[in-house]
């Protein structure tokens, strides 16, 4: 026959009294618990905080470039916008500012549709995936391109002087990234080549931006041709 079971040894009372009590896990720093709270708190608002930097940085460099205004730090953002854009600086207080307006904004929300046959039938349509997931990507891919190019372009437009040729002589121009930028395709591809080639980035940055295609631009284009004859 099968051997009886053994009962489960008991535990000696004795030993686990004897036994010391686990020691607590070491507290954190305190600059550690400042800040995890700090983390914690703003979790969710980095592209909030990230657009108003930008918002606020624009309105300063604004005040710099336009009217000599904003104090020793809008002066000091104006010459370094003028260091790195040249002539191009003009065009960065707006840009600062709309990235920044993007970023805020945030992801679109959904479409609500109402139902003209029934009035109480509200219809809730979510917008395009590639929006949700990437809100101003597209926009911000689009406008790096533009800029890109109207540097590149605005540095062989401005004599296209060399990044040894100063501060003075660099900044007049397109700055050192528009120098950057014209000085190495004017180099490999002449001047006419390097315009051609900027035209064609500032093109597909358009192109991005308003979620087009090369295909349709010409269909349209030869559409209205042929509406017009």
């Amino acid at each position: 026959g099968s051997s009886p079971k053994r009962p489960p040894p008991k535990k000696n009372p004795s030993s686990a009294r004897s036994r010391p009590p686990a020691a607590p896990p070491p507290r954190s720093p305190f600059t550690v618990r400042v800040l995890d709270s700090l983390a914690a708190a703003s979790r969710g608002h980095g592209a909030d905080f990230a657009g108003l930097l930008l918002v606020v940085v624009g309105l300063v460099a604004g005040l710099g470039i336009y009217i000599g205004a904003g104090g020793p730090v809008g002066r000091g953002v104006a010459d370094a916008m003028g260091t790195l854009f040249g002539a191009a600086r003009v065009l960065a207080p707006p840009l600062l500012v709309g990235l920044g307006g993007l970023l805020v904004r945030g992801a679109p929300e959904p479409h609500v549709v109402i139902d003209v046959d029934d009035p109480t039938l509200v219809l809730e349509v979510a917008p395009d995936p590639d929006l949700v997931a990437h809100p101003f990507a597209r926009v911000a891919f689009g406008r790096v391109l533009l800029w890109v190019a109207g540097l590149g372009l605005l540095h062989l437009v401005r004599d296209a002087p060399s990044l040894g040729a100063g501060r003075d002589a660099v900044a007049d121009a397109a700055g050192y990234v528009g120098a950057l930028i014209g000085e190495p395709i004017q180099g490999a591809l002449g001047e006419a080549g390097a315009a051609l080639l900027l035209t064609a980035i500032g093109f597909a940055g358009a192109l991005v931006i308003t979620r087009t295609t090369v295909r349709a631009v010409f269909g349209r284009t030869a559409a209205g041709v042929a509406a017009g004859a």
